[in-house]
């Protein structure tokens, strides 16, 4: 039980973290583009 409640948020974190990074990436792009 606590190791599949641990693979979860684990799981819920890491998609989070990605989800981050790709916003993130897309507004360093959107930035780039506005200041050229």
């Amino acid at each position: 039980m606590l190791v599949c409640q641990k693979n979860f948020w684990v799981k819920i974190i890491s998609i989070s973290c990605h989800i981050i990074n790709y916003a993130l990436s897309i507004f360093i792009k959107f930035k780039i583009v506005e200041e050229i």
